[in-house]
């Protein structure tokens, strides 16, 4: 889990502070992480990515967005008219010179770079179906999923620029959810490895209430019956990573030596990214702890110890404690 000056490993559940020299200046918002450890950073004119363990920087072409059309303008991020941002995605690139393509959502539309063209600026979208909530990269499909503030589930595809409405319809539960929570959010996580045949699609449900979650249901993607399942456990060894990242679940490992425990949703607070870009200084309250899907409690203590910005969870590899940090 990083922020602007601090990393916590739940491996270890221990806090680490990165050197001094590996620290990047310090920005507004981190927005999105990819399973490589990179990030993506977002100050008032820039948006970039990162990677705080190698010191790594890529350039993004300036988001800016013109009202009358689908490229640039002099405005700059704070200048998005009533819109907000919610998560940054990427598709990664064998080559290492870059991404492939870079995705922004935002709860109104989906912005575009496509890297591999060698595109100058980015080209935006709209959908009947906003807001937006969450969106993953499908590797083996190379589509993009997203899903709605209702549950209603989507396509990108990145050559053909089409967004397209799928089934399932969203879950029963859903209804009965929005009846009693004031809050609902909706992320998308894939399970089994990212092969089309083996892995599947989960929706996660977060229940929130006066900016503090109450709690997670998850389902699961029936892809022969096309129907939203609901799951009432991860398994022993099951764990998602939940909140400005792409949504990601891990298998347990590290044997008696881990901190982690199974059947476990560990959160982050997105809440700033779904806030207005213009409202930044509200960061609210340091919503993220862990939840047990055995019993349906919260454990907080990482939480409590935390400084600084909105952390982000990042996955360079599942050997952190081999990682360089200075105490």
């Amino acid at each position: 889990m990083f922020s602007a000056n601090q990393l916590y490993c739940p491996l270890e559940d221990r806090f680490h502070s990165i050197k001094q020299e590996e620290q990047e200046q310090p920005c507004l918002l981190a927005l999105g992480s990819s399973p490589d450890g990179w990030v993506c950073m977002v100050d008032d004119n820039n948006i970039y990515l990162f990677n705080p363990f190698s010191g790594s920087r890529f350039a993004l072409p300036p988001f800016v967005v013109n009202k009358y059309s689908n490229n640039v303008s002099n405005q700059g991020l704070r200048g998005l008219p009533c819109e907000h941002l919610i998560k940054v995605v990427w598709t990664p690139d064998p080559t290492n010179s870059g991404p492939k393509s870079v995705v922004i959502l935002t709860t109104k539309r989906l912005a575009v770079w496509r890297h591999s063209k060698q595109e100058r600026c980015w080209t935006t979208f709209w959908s009947e179906y906003t807001p937006f909530s969450d969106i993953i990269y499908h590797e083996e499909e190379d589509m993009f999923y997203m899903i709605s503030h209702l549950g209603c589930l989507m396509t990108f595809d990145l050559y053909s620029l089409k967004l397209a409405y799928h089934l399932p319809r969203p879950p029963r539960d859903i209804s009965q959810m929005l009846i009693v929570s004031k809050e609902l959010r909706y992320y998308l996580a894939m399970r089994g490895g990212l092969s089309s045949s083996s892995s599947s699609l989960m929706l996660v449900v977060r229940e929130i209430e006066k900016r503090k979650t109450k709690g997670f249901k998850v389902f699961e993607l029936n892809r022969r019956r096309m129907r939203w399942e609901c799951k009432e456990s991860l398994g022993d060894d099951g764990m998602l990573f939940l909140g400005l990242n792409s949504s990601t679940y891990h298998f347990m490992i590290g044997g008696g030596g881990s901190k982690c425990k199974g059947n476990r949703i560990y959160f982050t607070d997105d809440s700033v990214g779904r806030s207005s870009y213009n409202n930044l200084n509200d960061l609210g309250g340091h919503d993220m702890g862990v939840f047990s899907l055995d019993d349906g409690s919260f454990e907080w203590n990482h939480c409590r110890k935390w400084k600084g910005p909105h952390p982000i969870w990042i996955f360079p590899n599942w050997q952190l404690p081999s990682i360089d940090f200075e105490i």
